[in-house]
């Protein structure tokens, strides 16, 4: 493999993000933001975990790990026909994913964030310019939206921070 991966998150599936939450920052991981009822990062030494809510039985929940790489549709040139991905890399404006299979079936992530995307999508955007600008620079801005987020957080300057 010419480009090098580094695990960038784990994903976690949970009923119950806030609970979540707690429970891991306990263990001493720090919140880095929280939509509640559906999404929260944290970090824990170099590694984010994001907690995302489901309501799937356990045996159902797809948890997995998500690495980061450089140039993600160079990769999938190279490696569609030796690897097993789920489905062609798809663009989003946060950045660029696709999923793959390990040889035992575990699903695995491939994550090419384009922060470049999300600081000229905030720009174009009144309500967010100010505050969400203000929140880390790798939050998506669709999850931002999503949350309400740069909604009605924008005059309290608690924008991804709750």
């Amino acid at each position: 493999m010419s480009q090098k991966c580094r695990l960038a998150m784990v994903i976690l599936m949970v009923t119950d993000v806030e609970k979540a939450v707690a429970f891991y920052e306990q263990l001493g991981a720090q919140k880095r933001c929280l939509f509640p009822k559906s999404w929260a990062e944290l970090t824990l030494d170099e590694i984010t975990i994001a907690l995302c809510n489901t309501d799937q039985d356990s045996g159902q929940r797809r948890t997995g790990l998500v690495f980061a790489i450089d140039d993600l549709m160079a990769f999938y040139a190279q490696q569609k026909g030796t690897l097993t991905f789920l489905e062609e890399p798809i663009t989003k404006l946060h950045g660029i994913m696709t999923s793959l299979q390990d040889p035992s079936g575990n699903i695995v992530e491939l994550y090419q964030a384009t922060p470049e995307k999300v600081r000229e999508f905030m720009k174009n955007q009144p309500d967010c310019a100010s505050s969400c600008a203000k929140a880390p620079a790798d939050m998506t801005a669709d999850r931002r939206q999503e949350s309400g987020c740069c909604k009605g957080d924008v005059a309290d300057d608690k924008c991804c921070r709750s």
